[in-house]
C-alpha cells in the first residue's frame, strides 16, 4: 500500500482574518480474501492525542473462483521438507485445455492480450533464499510479437516512431511448454497444453514457509473457424493450490563425531600427478569437494 496527505487553508470572511486549517491523511493497504462470502472489514481505530477515532465498517462480497477444467493451476515442489542452506524448486504450472484447432503461432493465447499471473512470492520470502525474481524473467522476456504470459504486472518501456513519448505497456514472458494429459472425473484423459516457470529457493532460517495461492486471469482460444479465425475463447479466472515447506533443523540421531556441518549435495575427486614417477619422488596429491550447499 501506501500513503498520502493533502493541507487545506481556509481564510474566513467578514475581515476576521480567521483561517482554517484541514488536512487529511490516506493510508492505503492491500488486501487478499482467503475465502468466498461477505467478508466484513473494520471498524478500524485510530488514536491521536489520546483521543480514539473510529471509522466505519465495510463489507465485501467475495466469489469463487469458476470450477472449470479448461484451465488447470497448481504449485509444486521438488521436495516438500529441506536443511539449511539446501535448495527446493518450485514450480507454477498453467495447463490450458488443447481443443485440437491449429492455434495462431502454436498457442491458445493472445500475443497482444497476455493471461495475467500474479505470484505473491516470486520475489522472495522472508527466511529464504532466492536470487532476485527480475533476473529469472529477463530471460523469459519475449522480444517480438510472440504470445506469453504477464507476471505481477511487470512492465516494459516501448518506443514507438508515431509516439511523442515512451510508452509502458505489460510485459510478455515465454514459459517452458510442453504438451501433457489429466484424467478427468471419469477418468478419461484429457490433453492439455502445459506452461511452467519456477523459483529455486534454499532455506536460511528455521521454521515452516507458506507459498500462497497464485492467481491466473486471461482470455484463452477455444476453437479456431475454417476460415482461420479465433471462433471461440473463453475467460478464466482461477487460482493454484497453497504449498507449505519446511525448513527443518539438523538431526542429531547418529551423528558421526567427525561431522562438521557441512549440508548439500557434495562430490569428491582425487588426483595425483605426475602419474609415473620413481621411487622418492614428490607427488602432489588434490582432494576436491564441489557441490551445492554449506561446508562449514
Amino acid at each position: 500500500g501506501g500513503s498520502s496527505s493533502s493541507f487545506q487553508i481556509t481564510f474566513g470572511g467578514g475581515g476576521q482574518g480567521q483561517r482554517i486549517e484541514r488536512k487529511a491523511y490516506t493510508h492505503q493497504f492491500i488486501l487478499a480474501p482467503k475465502k468466498s462470502g461477505v467478508l466484513s472489514v473494520g471498524p478500524l481505530t485510530v488514536t491521536a492525542d489520546g483521543r480514539a477515532f473510529v471509522s466505519n465498517a465495510l463489507q465485501l462480497s467475495v466469489v469463487a473462483p469458476e470450477k472449470q477444467d479448461a484451465v488447470l493451476l497448481e504449485i509444486a515442489a521438488s521436495r516438500n521438507e529441506i536443511l539449511p542452506d539446501e535448495s527446493v524448486t518450485i514450480q507454477v504450472r498453467i495447463l490450458v485445455e488443447n481443443t485440437g484447432p491449429s492455434f495462431p503461432r502454436g498457442e491458445p493465447l493472445f500475443p497482444g492480450s497476455p493471461p495475467v499471473l500474479a505470484i505473491p512470492w516470486f520475489d522472495g520470502i522472508e527466511g529464504l533464499k532466492a536470487t532476485p525474481g527480475d533476473e529469472v524473467l529477463w530471460k523469459l522476456l519475449v522480444q517480438n510479437n510472440d504470445p506469453g504470459f504477464s507476471i505481477n504486472n511487470k512492465g516494459v518501456q516501448s518506443s514507438s516512431p508515431f509516439a511523442f513519448f515512451e510508452e509502458s505497456r505489460l510485459a510478455r514472458f515465454r514459459l517452458a511448454r510442453r504438451d501433457s494429459s489429466r484424467n478427468d472425473p471419469a477418468g478419461n484423459p484429457r490433453a492439455y497444453v502445459e506452461y511452467r516457470v519456477e523459483r529455486v529457493f534454499s532455506g536460511d532460517r528455521l521454521g515452516s514457509y507458506t507459498f500462497e495461492p497464485v492467481k491466473l486471469q486471461g482470455e484463452f482460444i477455444r476453437a479456431m473457424g475454417p476460415d482461420g479465425r479465433v471462433s471461440e475463447t473463453r475467460s478464466i479466472y482461477t487460482l493454484s493450490n497453497r504449498l507449505t515447506l519446511r525448513v527443518a533443523s539438523l538431526p542429531e540421531a547418529n551423528q558421526p563425531s567427525s561431522f562438521s556441518g557441512a549440508i548439500g549435495r557434495f562430490q569428491v575427486r582425487a588426483a595425483v600427478e605426475p602419474k609415473d614417477c620413481r621411487v622418492g619422488d614428490p607427488l602432489t596429491l588434490s582432494l576436491t569437494v564441489s557441490g551445492e550447499g554449506r561446508l562449514d
